[in-house]
């Protein structure tokens, strides 16, 4: 959902295509959209851009952290008193397995869990003393290893850190920098971690004493210049590509060589500039290279680049920065974060299309146009259509057959009525559709010629009631739960019968039993007009009379409220969390199960 939203709102700010400088035609496919100050960016200086497993995008300035779910930041820094940091000015950003961001700053590094937005102690990380001076040093990158390891690399130090399962330090390893010869770029490569320290690149070891040692990578990497500085890695198959402030060079491991790319302002098939500040591949392999004027991009069958630059042209959308600092990919997205002009974000265009499903022949009196009350999908991949006044449809969207079920008068096999409030498949796929006013009508899915078995008020024993509203599937109990205007029927699977399970004599009567859902840990929850049920399922296994239950009757979000709440819907999403959507009252997400903090 967080990258649906983040994707219409990339949609909604789209621009137009930009005026190429060069022949190639690459930039020509995106549109433009500038995340600035104005939109909530703490500051258009930015740092580092990633996006987390949750899908939030997280962009790092000089003064502050934020978190972007695609309309709104959360914003992080030494002023903000829930999301505090160490320092204002953050340098890196780096998630681990324990879905924790590392955030370093001037000042140190700060743990978020990610699940929450809220800072973790150093403490997580284990009663390692060795590591307070790591936690309080300047930190100019994180990196997250394959193996799990994080390695960060400090004004004077490169540290490694091994983690267990549960994202304690177990050892650590680390290396002193040399006066001359600072750290100022790291990657991972086949067969361990590599670093540009000084003017060299250098395959990282571990040896006894916690200590690190580098190796030279390749005798055929040899310093450009004296004041050659590798400024950023990337891994690329056999090829190893080298930024520095002396242009881009490309080496090629099988025959060990290096070729440099040089640079031009107006000449084709040349970089931009020579001072290369990021490199980062697209989900096709196309190789993205940002230097302090324009972003430029590898053609590999030619062996030459393109770039586009700022455009002076305010009728033309494209970068609004020729300072581009650092890069993300999402896929085929381009994220660019530059020095002065916040984040530039270059996405491919999206397109839309709506068409209607097949020419579905309802069958509705003159004039009337139908209203689809529930659609479901069965294990063949046919849809199933429940609508007001038109009965139930099944139809198969490649072959747009359409068969239709009516309510027919005086018969024992059709459904019930034409009013069809919902639509259920259990698990033995068999279909259940319940109406406003005339019953449950059920069909075995496993019978070519299966016809309608029906379950109305005085005609089945426990059936109490014929104006059903939701239905729920109970693995706990093998049944389904059924949500009436007088409460909760359960249907026993076993045995055929229903049987109606009343909550304490002091709520009896519902205008709406709306929603109901089943969570992962035997809880049925229970969304009504008067609030919320929370129901043990395993409690109601032992007598299928009674249940162990908690009610939670006003304002979610506030203990002292008395306004009573109404529950529309209640959801569980992939990750086992839980969603209510209140009338009028927005949208809950259960946070605490031991205090039921919404």
């Amino acid at each position: 959902m967080r990258l649906l939203l983040l994707t219409l709102c990339i949609i909604l700010f789209g621009g137009n295509t930009l005026r190429l400088e060069a022949k190639k035609y690459f930039f020509s496919n995106y549109n433009f959209c500038h995340i600035t100050e104005e939109a909530g960016l703490p500051n258009n200086s930015v740092t580092a851009v990633m996006k987390d497993s949750f899908g939030y995008i997280w962009v790092a300035t000089q003064d502050g952290l934020a978190r972007y779910d695609g309309y709104r930041f959360l914003s992080y820094g030494v002023k903000e008193p829930l999301y505090r940091l160490k320092g204002n000015y953050v340098y890196t950003l780096c998630e681990d397995r324990q879905k924790r961001l590392w955030v370093g700053s001037d000042a140190g590094l700060d743990l978020i869990d990610l699940q929450t937005g809220l800072s973790l102690p150093a403490s997580d990380l284990g009663a390692v003393s060795e590591l307070s001076s790591l936690f309080n040093s300047f930190v100019r990158s994180v990196v997250q290893t394959t193996d799990g390891n994080i390695w960060v690399v400090t004004d004077k130090m490169l540290w490694c850190l091994e983690l267990d399962s549960s994202g304690v330090v177990t050892a650590f390893y680390r290396m002193q920098a040399e006066a001359d010869e600072s750290v100022s770029a790291i990657a991972e490569i086949e067969g361990g971690l590599c670093a540009g320290v000084g003017n060299c690149i250098y395959r990282i070891v571990k040896e006894g004493g916690n200590k690190l040692r580098k190796q030279q990578l390749s005798d055929a990497i040899v310093p450009f210049s004296d004041d050659w500085r590798i400024s950023c890695l990337q891994a690329d198959g056999n090829f190893l590509w080298i930024g520095s402030n002396r242009g881009l060079f490309r080496y090629y491991r099988q025959t060990k060589t290096m070729k440099r790319y040089r640079y031009s302002s107006h000449r084709e098939g040349m970089l931009s500039q020579a001072y290369i500040t990021d490199m980062k591949l697209t989900s096709d392999g196309s190789l993205v290279v940002s230097t302090f004027n324009g972003l430029n991009v590898y053609d590999r069958e030619s062996d030459t680049f393109s770039f586009i630059r700022r455009v002076e042209d305010s009728e033309e959308r494209g970068l609004n920065s020729n300072i581009i600092v650092c890069l993300f990919t999402d896929g085929q997205d381009i994220w660019a974060g530059t020095q002065d002009g916040g984040v530039n974000l270059l996405y491919l265009s999206r397109r839309l299309e709506v068409a209607r499903l097949g020419d579905i022949p309802w069958k509705l009196s003159a004039g009337r146009t139908p209203q689809i009350s529930a659609v479901t999908e069965d294990k063949k991949g046919n849809l199933w259509i429940g609508t007001i006044e038109g009965g139930l449809y099944q139809m198969n969207p490649e072959t747009e057959a359409v068969q239709h079920y009516a309510f027919t008068p005086h018969s024992s096999t059709s459904i019930l009525s034409n009013n069809v409030n919902g639509i259920l498949i259990d698990s033995d796929n068999h279909l259940w559709v319940y109406t406003w006013g005339a019953g449950i009508s059920e069909l075995d899915l496993n019978k070519p010629h299966s016809v309608f078995r029906q379950h109305s008020n005085g005609e089945v024993p426990g059936l109490e009631d014929d104006f059903i509203m939701s239905a729920v599937e109970d693995s706990v109990n093998r049944g389904i739960w059924f949500g009436t205007t007088h409460g909760l029927l359960f249907y026993d699977k076993k045995q055929e019968l229903f049987s109606r399970v009343d909550f304490d004599s002091s709520v009896s009567e519902f205008e709406s039993v709306g929603s109901l859902c089943v969570d992962r840990k035997g809880r049925l929850w229970v969304g009504t007009s008067e609030g919320v049920f929370i129901v043990d399922l395993f409690s109601f296994a032992r007598s299928r009379r009674h249940f162990n239950y908690i009610y939670l009757r006003y304002k979610l979000n506030d203990e002292k409220s008395t306004q009573v709440e109404r529950v529309n819907v209640v959801f569980q999403d992939r990750r086992g969390e839980i969603w209510l959507g209140g009338k009028a009252t927005g949208l809950y997400h259960l946070i605490s199960d031991k205090a039921n903090r919404f």
